[in-house]
């Protein structure tokens, strides 16, 4: 979603350089309070659990870093920034590994079997 700055255009001539920094700042801030809470800012909402690194996820379920790292872009690690430091929820993740990894009932291969397609003659 753009967002504009929205002033006109001659707004330029009456406002001094301060001014119109002053009200691009205030734009600013109202748009970064309709947006809601940055993803980094939700390690706040679990105070009651500290975040781990990769490494510690690596260490604590003897997995390499290449498949935290898949898991992580795939979605099924919820994680969050705190800069360039990736964190993640020990709960979260636990959670995350004790999900089924495919549907019950499935073969998985991945591909799927629906059979034959039905023959489509030129005529109909």
């Amino acid at each position: 979603m753009k967002h504009e700055l929205k002033l006109p255009h001659d707004l330029l001539i009456y406002l001094s350089a301060d001014e119109f920094i002053e009200r691009v700042a205030q734009r600013v801030v109202q748009l970064q309070r309709e947006s809601g809470p940055a993803p980094s800012d939700c390690y706040l909402e679990k105070k009651d659990e500290d975040p781990i690194d990769t490494g510690e996820v690596c260490r604590v379920w003897n997995l390499s870093r290449k498949t935290v790292e898949e898991r992580r872009k795939d979605g099924t690690f919820p994680f969050f920034r705190i800069g360039r430091k990736v964190y993640f929820f020990r709960s979260e993740v636990l959670a995350a590994m004790e999900k089924p990894k495919r549907l019950p009932g499935s073969s998985g291969t991945g591909k799927q079997n629906f059979g034959k397609t039905p023959f489509l003659s030129k005529a109909a």
